[in-house]
C-alpha cells in the first residue's frame, strides 16, 4: 500500500476530522459499517495528541 503525507495546520486537521466524523455519523444512521472511517479517525486523534 503506498503511504500519502500532506501537510496540514492544526485548523485544517480539526476540518477534516470533522468532515470524517460527520461522515461516520452518517453512515452509523443509515446502520452501514464505520468500521474504516473509525480506523481513519483514530489515526488522526493520535496525530492531534502528538502536537
Amino acid at each position: 500500500m503506498k503511504k500519502i503525507k500532506v501537510k496540514m495546520d492544526i485548523y485544517e486537521l480539526r476540518a477534516l476530522i470533522k468532515c470524517i466524523n460527520e461522515m461516520r455519523n452518517k453512515l452509523f444512521t443509515e446502520k452501514k459499517d464505520t468500521y474504516a472511517v473509525d480506523e481513519l479517525l483514530v489515526k488522526y486523534f493520535d496525530l492531534l495528541q502528538k502536537q
